[in-house]
């Protein structure tokens, strides 16, 4: 599965990965800055994401779309509504733009995405970094960073069967096993399962 990961912002990280254990792509998309006069002319960076969206999904020809999901702020909500009008925006661009060329579109949500890499759903930007590093992931931003966390998410939902497993101790990403099926003659000796088959096979009789 090819697939695209997005952490939506004035920055925004992205991280292709031709398959899941491929080395992926990362870097940075910076949207062009709003003069202060306009603060809330949102239309040039809108269209320069769509624009730039459209690009990647030529470029690199993902079957998956995922990003960061927006979420409201807790506090502040009116002076962050600029912050919040971009987030939400993004995140209807990315969705019709991915309709619009028939790829599909998946968001994770931000703490999900923080256990996924750092194992913690509180993590900080630092936090992220360090553990996207410690995955192998070469990031140069947190929002590089947050893009990983966001292909972990997609990868687990899309195709579980296929994700390798971070061994805590290690602090590696090793292959995933195959659950060994154990014949019935290998198992332990169950003297209470004995029974049980025993007392069901008495029923029957």
């Amino acid at each position: 599965m090819r697939l695209l990961a997005l952490d939506l912002s004035t920055h925004v990280g992205w991280a292709f990965f031709a398959e899941r254990n491929a080395a992926p792509l990362l870097d940075t998309w910076h949207a062009p800055e709003r003069h202060k006069s306009a603060r809330d002319d949102f239309g040039p960076m809108a269209l320069a994401f769509e624009s730039w969206l459209i690009k990647m999904l030529l470029d690199h020809r993902p079957d998956v779309v995922a990003f960061e999901a927006p979420i409201l702020p807790r506090t502040r909500v009116f002076q962050k509504q600029r912050a919040i009008r971009m987030s939400y925006g993004w995140a209807f661009i990315t969705e019709k733009v991915c309709f619009g060329y028939g790829k599909r579109c998946i968001e994770a949500h931000p703490s999900t995405v923080k256990v996924a890499l750092a194992r913690s759903g509180k993590a900080s930007k630092k936090q992220m970094v360090a553990a996207a590093v410690r995955r192998d992931f070469i990031v140069a931003t947190e929002h590089e960073a947050d893009a990983c966390g966001v292909a972990l998410v997609a990868f687990e939902h899309c195709e579980p069967a296929q994700l390798d497993v971070f061994d805590a101790n290690l602090q590696r990403t090793l292959p995933r096993q195959k659950a060994r099926v154990v014949p019935a003659a290998e198992r332990p000796f169950d003297t209470a399962e004995l029974r049980a088959i025993t007392a069901k096979l008495g029923t029957r009789s």
